[in-house]
């Protein structure tokens, strides 16, 4: 089959499609493309599958190594070990500590604000002392909406500990959602 079945062009142009610099018009371009879509699903399933502890404890991705020279395939290190963009993407979201968000949907062109669920994760029981921050921005880096919220609790599970909401009236590009929890 040659890899058609994972290597998806169309599937990669048509998601940024109408950027003012769409990255997948150029091979280069196409390829981080295609790695920045790869480490934003990895993570995004693992971060939910950690938030349904106790009913699921986590993922474990297929591929891991190139076992050829490729252009762009699904392992997360390239043929010649270097790490692709979903390497540090799975890191991150098995991290002992986890901040996450959960919301409903990946478009946000046709809602009037964007909503998500903040949660903390931790792989066993723990005192958590610190700050949550969660930081909306938009295309050009401002803030358009943040919290900093103080924890202090013992985390033995997955629990939503926060919400986050942002106008989008006057966004009129992409935005970005920054979590971090900061340990006091």
């Amino acid at each position: 089959h040659r890899g058609a079945w994972w290597i998806c062009d169309d599937l990669v142009r048509d998601t940024f499609r109408g950027a003012a610099d769409n990255p997948a018009d150029s091979l280069e371009g196409l390829e981080w493309a295609s790695q920045y879509l790869q480490a934003q699903a990895l993570r995004g399933w693992i971060e939910a599958n950690r938030r349904a502890w106790p009913h699921n404890s986590g993922s474990i991705p297929w591929q891991f190594d190139e076992p050829y020279p490729s252009g762009y395939g699904t392992c997360s290190v390239d043929w010649f070990g270097r790490p692709k963009a979903s390497y540090w993407a799975v890191r991150r979201a098995y991290a002992p500590v986890l901040v996450s968000a959960r919301f409903d949907r990946e478009a946000w062109g046709s809602v009037d604000a964007f909503e998500a669920d903040l949660w903390l994760t931790a792989d066993e029981p723990q005192q958590i002392d610190g700050t949550l921050e969660a930081i909306v921005l938009d295309e050009r880096g401002c803030e358009i909406a943040g919290i900093r919220q103080p924890i202090c609790c013992l985390l033995d599970r997955s629990t939503v500990v926060g919400r986050i909401a942002a106008p989008l009236a006057h966004v009129s590009g992409a935005f970005v959602l920054d979590l971090a929890f900061v340990s006091a």
